[in-house]
């Protein structure tokens, strides 16, 4: 008895059901792992073709993929810019404190830029100090700093997680980061992007920022113009349903591990210049509406598709 083809959960069950399918408790937690497919013959034929035809996202030349940092305590280590603005930070403190994105902050093509993190990373007392006590050295080196910290974690009664001192995502001492080993790929700049996404929502960053661990950073040769992939109503489309399995109603989960896999057309040279000017008008607040509709039409070419294949696959 051949086992009828499984498009979704109902079908997989109908097939235990009728004793087509032998239950296994491996093959049971594949199924949900990877979850189900609903994918006919003509999106089947269309992702073949796309996947001979395009490269990975993973294989451009340069491209790393970066996840935001996790603090353990963002009361203390995230300010507004009210809280920044009324601190006289000295030179050094300066240089410790990024201006930080998180998902939210970030819109299609733009972002919100109204956060500080305090980015002390693990070894960074050691390295500094020399043979001076640690703590001593922080208070007099950067007591701005220092004093925020404590005067946060004081006035933070109601927080019921481990707190400042003991929580896990420190590094050799309380006031610093955990290890970790994009701190200094933050300054290249690149694509970034939210972990859920209901629409295409990627921006192109290149000045020096930080991100939280609800952001994702790639950063390739080509990010400008993958950039523009990613954010096309075509490229958005071909992840969700080539891609990734990990829709949750009408959001996608976009997670590093699986945006490795998005297929990328291999020349992307007629997209040049287009994520730098779209992002300029948009952050004078202008109308980007005839750039995108271009990009769109290119992206389009790129990947070969007819205008009946992008609406079969977009709709």
């Amino acid at each position: 008895m051949s086992i009828k083809r499984e498009t979704d959960l109902r079908d997989y069950i109908n097939n235990i059901a009728t004793g087509r399918r032998e239950v296994k408790l491996s093959d049971m937690a594949k199924q949900v792992k990877t979850g189900f497919t609903f994918e006919d013959d003509r999106l089947k034929a269309i992702g073949e073709r796309l996947k001979k035809n395009c490269i990975t996202l993973n294989s451009i030349e340069g491209t790393e993929f970066i996840m935001g940092i996790l603090t353990g305590f963002n009361k203390s280590f995230i300010l507004n810019e009210t809280e920044y603005n009324k601190i006289n930070w000295n030179e050094l403190e300066k240089t410790l404190i990024y201006k930080v994105l998180a998902g939210k902050d970030i819109k299609r093509y733009s972002k919100v830029l109204n956060k500080y993190m305090i980015m002390i990373p693990k070894g960074w007392t050691n390295k500094n100090k020399v043979n001076r006590e640690a703590e001593e050295y922080v208070k007099i080196n950067l007591h701005n700093i220092y004093n925020h910290l404590i005067n946060s974690c004081e006035s933070d009664n109601e927080n019921k997680s481990i707190g400042l001192f003991e929580r896990y995502n420190k590094g050799d001492y309380w006031w610093e980061l955990r290890g970790f080993n994009g701190y200094d790929k933050f300054e290249r700049g690149g694509i970034c992007y939210g972990s859920l996404q209901r629409t295409p929502t990627f921006c192109h960053t290149e000045c020096r920022l930080t991100y939280l661990n609800t952001v994702y950073l790639v950063c390739s040769k080509n990010s400008k113009e993958v950039c523009n992939i990613l954010n096309s109503n075509i490229g958005f489309n071909i992840y969700k349903k080539f891609i990734s399995n990990s829709e949750l109603g009408d959001t996608v989960r976009v997670l590093l591990d699986v945006m490795e896999n998005m297929l990328i057309p291999k020349d992307l040279e007629k997209l040049n210049g287009y994520t730098d000017r779209i992002q300029q008008l948009k952050s004078e607040n202008k109308d980007t509406s005839q750039l995108e509709a271009e990009v769109e039409k290119i992206v389009q070419e790129l990947y070969g598709l007819t205008d009946e294949e992008v609406e079969y696959l977009c709709k």
